[in-house]
């Protein structure tokens, strides 16, 4: 209990000066992972990219690892607005599972040199618990959006149940993969052979998707 308590801010940013404080030490604390590596980052390392004092520093972040709790969490409520915010349209795509796989290959790859550096100073339990509750998150924003456009699902995903375990099975598979890929292997997140078996798995959500060509059910020649 004591250990979460210290990933706690020490108090909310409300105002909007303080709000300005949290964002620029947030992101000095990004910038110092994504270019100078995890040993450089330190309170005071922070505080300096900054600008702010470290005492300031410590009026909302108790230690590093606060410092990081919060990176994640922003991290992890982007990516569900993101996700959000585009999922009708990846459901509405030629190709969704194509679609769905390219936002997050590029998610992931504009943020590779940051959580590279980030997801090694999380615990095991601590990756294992922002995997799953970023993961729920982006699930529930999917399955959402398919709900709404249920002629694109497969046919035997339009029962709300099946889909759940769809969506749980095809979800994590994709989460795991690009994490992975972050730490070990970047270069796939850019890779083409490497998005198509992902939207292999990908495709179990949807319909399938007609022919390049196809009208009204007939093939161009």
């Amino acid at each position: 209990m004591a250990r979460r308590r210290s990933l706690e801010p020490r108090k909310k940013a409300t105002q909007p000066r303080a709000q300005e404080t949290v964002r620029a030490l947030r992101e000095a604390a990004a910038r110092i992972l994504a270019s100078e590596g995890p040993d450089r980052l330190t309170t005071n390392r922070v505080a300096e990219v900054a600008g702010v004092g470290i005492g300031s520093l410590y009026q909302y972040f108790p230690n590093k690892a606060a410092i990081v709790a919060d990176l994640v969490e922003h991290r992890l409520t982007e990516d569900t607005a993101l996700l959000g915010a585009s999922a009708l349209a990846l459901a509405e795509a030629p190709d969704p599972a194509r679609a769905l796989v390219d936002a997050v290959c590029d998610r992931q790859l504009e943020g590779a040199p940051l959580m590279a550096a980030l997801l090694p100073l999380l615990s095991q339990l601590e990756r294992d618990r922002t995997a799953r509750e970023v993961t729920a998150r982006l699930v529930e924003e999917l399955g959402s959006a398919l709900q709404a456009t249920p002629e694109r699902l497969a046919a035997d995903l339009r029962e709300p149940e099946a889909l759940r375990t769809a969506l749980f099975v095809v979800s994590r598979a994709i989460r795991w993969v690009t994490n992975e890929a972050i730490v070990e292997r970047p270069d796939l997140l850019a890779d083409e052979a490497f998005r198509e078996e992902l939207s292999r798995i990908a495709r179990r959500l949807f319909a399938p998707v007609p022919p390049r060509g196809d009208i009204d059910g007939r093939t161009e020649e």
